[in-house]
């Protein structure tokens, strides 16, 4: 705390991922789909099976760890209203495994097996980027009983995979992309108990990503025990109002 108005901090957390594994040698080695052979998928990379079951070779698989750093303001600009601010810094790790079948469909795809040792799409190990971004929210206690609060949070630009340039769309760019929340808390009774929480959220698909999506708002309903301070959904302007 800064005085009783305001507040700096620094918080570390998980922002999701994704993990998938699976074995590999479901399609045998002579397969004319998959195989090395004239007109097969691994025709391009010289791969020889057996293959997984989208035709690469060996495991099939892939890895996504997103970790922020945010530190955080936040000021208390009256007994019941609340702004905060963070700057999101984040890291992102990224791994996939067998998908040589697809090799011919990159710009390196016209080289051939010898173009596939050093080929942007597959089986490369961990590439980690790192990006940007900010997040805003207010809290606000409109009644003896009612308790809003609401975010944003940019979308949070990441430098590209240069290791998979070939499987990301504009040759390795993966953002996290923008959302929106909006929440409500009710007073149950003068303990500070409170009733059901509702939030609402939105979030689209990233600007530079191949998918398009249009805005989707999804509605969380929770029931909590704990003082309203801490159940709103305010999110950086929640450490102004301790």
């Amino acid at each position: 705390m800064i005085g009783w108005d305001m507040s700096v901090g620094v918080s570390v957390y998980g922002n999701g991922g994704m993990n998938t594994d699976f074995s590999g040698g479901q399609i045998s080695a002579a397969s004319p789909v998959c195989g090395a052979g004239a007109g097969g998928f691994n025709q391009a990379s010289g791969q020889t099976g057996p293959y997984n079951l989208l035709c690469g070779s060996g495991k099939l698989g892939m890895n996504l760890e997103q970790l922020i750093i945010a530190p955080t303001f936040a000021k208390k600009v009256n007994k019941n209203h609340s702004f905060g601010a963070s700057l999101l810094v984040a890291r992102q790790t990224f791994k996939a495994e067998g998908l040589s079948g697809f090799f011919a469909f990159t710009g390196q795809g016209a080289g051939g097996p010898p173009a596939f040792a050093n080929n942007n799409l597959t089986n490369r190990g961990n590439d980690s980027t790192w990006g940007y971004g900010l997040k805003l929210g207010w809290m606000g206690q409109v009644s003896d009983t009612v308790t809003l609060g609401a975010s944003y949070t940019s979308k949070v630009r990441m430098a590209k995979f240069d290791k998979y340039k070939d499987l990301f769309a504009g040759q390795g760019y993966f953002d996290m992309p923008e959302s929106m929340s909006l929440g409500i808390a009710f007073k149950a009774n003068q303990n500070g108990r409170s009733l059901p929480i509702i939030r609402g959220s939105t979030m689209p698909a990233s600007s530079r990503s191949p998918i398009r999506a249009r805005w989707r708002a999804t509605v969380l309903v929770r029931l909590v025990a704990s003082p309203i301070r801490w159940a709103a959904i305010a999110a950086a302007a929640s450490a102004g109002t301790a």
